[in-house]
């Protein structure tokens, strides 16, 4: 029988691996009590996917950790849900979206669930507030970059939600500047869940804490640092993850691209291993001229409430260049763009030449991710 040791030695899986090797990797024989096998893509944020088999089995191990999440946070399942997100089809669109009579697979499988309506992600805010004051849901779900902006407004123009009860994300990284923005504008937390496509359902937020639990019954979450040995608690690393159940296309010990930091045991008793935070791809740290990586932020609530910037991206063009891109309401002057310069260097370990950009627009990346800083040099 293998041990820790014996399992440590085999080689993680990189995704360029799994872009390459499809054919490779997936499996001659699936299990018939599997169910149906179908492909999987992940965009990711740099537009090549990533291809992926899975059987019916495990995507229902995955829909079973969103019923979990219902559990954990008490939600009402008779209310009404309001999803704002990517909608390919364009069915969703403004003013009337896409009304569904429940919550959608698997919960109005097994629960008798309220009514939900969904929008899509490319409605312009004011829009999308004004579809949410006649949806009046008891829940609320997005990707968090568009709710971030959503809370704002709300906050900004002193408008409520009378049935608002829960607020949940899922796609990008949870900021704290986030949560803040939720509580302000609505007086209430965010639920997230971190999930892929290629590994489904991996961690979901703890109901008494802002940090997450692993779904181990489903996927072995490691988190390695530059060596390759297991990170510590509070220590920040690679996400390694091995799907458990996807016979389709077994994932040993597969690099998803994102960073995140291990937490200690939680106080809560459910026993399953905790994640701090989940920081991100690798593309979305800078490298400094040293050859260190650092997770930069951009105040964007001081930048937006001081000049007229609707939307912001700084990113990276050499180890010495950033480039801050600005969807504004006029051109800036001078002084403005220098005000702007000092407002990101106070938030950066050294110094950066730094050239504002004024854009019409910044689009989100193929699979629909919205990136507030990425490298262009990060590998």
């Amino acid at each position: 029988m293998p041990d820790c040791k014996d399992w440590a030695k085999l080689p993680v899986l990189t995704r360029v691996e799994v872009q390459n090797n499809y054919d490779a990797l997936r499996s001659r024989q699936v299990p018939e009590a599997h169910g149906t096998v179908t492909d999987v893509n992940s965009s990711g944020s740099t537009g090549r996917p990533v291809t992926v088999r899975t059987t019916r089995l495990a995507r229902m191990f995955a829909a079973i950790s969103g019923l979990r999440a219902h559990r954990w946070h008490d939600r009402d399942l008779s209310g009404k849900l309001a999803l704002i997100h990517i909608d390919r089809e364009e069915r969703a669109v403004y003013p009337d979206g896409l009304a569904q009579p429940g919550w959608g697979w698997p919960a109005s499988h097994i629960y008798r669930t309220g009514p939900a309506a969904m929008l899509t992600l490319r409605t312009p805010i004011a829009d999308q507030v004004e579809w949410l004051q006649r949806q009046n849901p008891d829940y609320l779900l997005s990707c968090p970059s568009n709710l971030l902006v959503l809370a704002e407004y709300f906050s900004d123009h002193g408008i409520a939600l009378p049935r608002l009860r829960g607020v949940a994300t899922i796609m990008e990284v949870v900021t704290p500047e986030l949560r803040d923005a939720c509580r302000r504008a609505w007086g209430l937390p965010v639920v997230d869940m971190y999930t892929t496509k290629e590994a489904g359902a991996i961690a979901l937020q703890c109901p008494e804490h802002e940090h997450y639990h692993v779904m181990a019954e489903d996927v072995l979450v490691e988190v390695l640092d530059e060596d390759g040995s297991p990170c510590h608690p509070g220590e920040v690393g690679r996400v390694v993850v091995t799907p458990l159940h996807n016979y389709a296309m077994p994932l040993l010990r597969y690099e998803i691209g994102d960073y995140a930091e291990v937490g200690a045991p939680c106080s809560c008793g459910r026993g399953l291993p905790v994640l701090n935070r989940i920081l991100g791809r690798v593309r979305n740290m800078l490298i400094l001229p040293d050859g260190t990586r650092y997770w930069p932020s951009v105040k964007r609530r001081k930048l937006v409430e001081n000049f007229p910037v609707t939307q912001h991206q700084l990113v990276q063009k050499d180890p010495g260049t950033l480039e801050f891109r600005l969807v504004t309401a006029r051109a800036l002057t001078v002084g403005e763009q220098n005000e702007i310069r000092t407002l990101i260097l106070e938030r950066l370990p050294c110094p950066f030449d730094i050239a504002i950009k004024r854009v019409d627009r910044i689009e989100r990346g193929p699979g629909g991710k919205f990136e507030d800083f990425y490298s262009e040099i990060a590998r």
